[in-house]
């Protein structure tokens, strides 16, 4: 009886880290790989189906280094939350606030247009 209660209870103790560490995996990667004319904000890919509370990871660089660079997502309520580029690099992490879709967005502050290759992660 011993060894069936210690069988059953190291299934139970596997089931659930294996359920944990899959509560916490990437869901999906998105490629950039654009263009940003001057004085835009740019949608790049679709819509990415988020729960409130969850992370999503931008790792993207931008060229040129010089340039004014903001990464972020469009909220459900279509306002721009985002974090900013530095000397040609991003790798920042945005957590959601509500349940819905976003989309992953890139504004260009300059009068140049900047090319921005990388991945966002969520």
């Amino acid at each position: 009886m011993k060894k069936v209660f210690t069988l059953a209870l190291s299934i139970l103790l596997i089931f659930s880290v294996t359920i944990s560490a899959a509560a916490t995996a990437t869901r999906a990667t998105n490629r950039v790989n654009t263009d940003i004319q001057p004085d835009s904000i740019v949608r790049v890919g679709t819509p990415l189906s988020m729960e409130a509370d969850e992370l999503i990871t931008i790792n993207c660089t931008y060229s040129p280094r010089t340039a004014d660079v903001d990464f972020g997502l469009i909220t459900p309520r279509n306002t721009f939350i985002f974090v900013e580029g530095e000397d040609g690099d991003c790798n920042q992490t945005i957590q959601v606030s509500q349940t819905g879709n976003y989309y992953f967005a890139v504004r260009n502050n300059t009068s140049r247009t900047v090319e921005v290759l990388g991945y966002v992660y969520y």
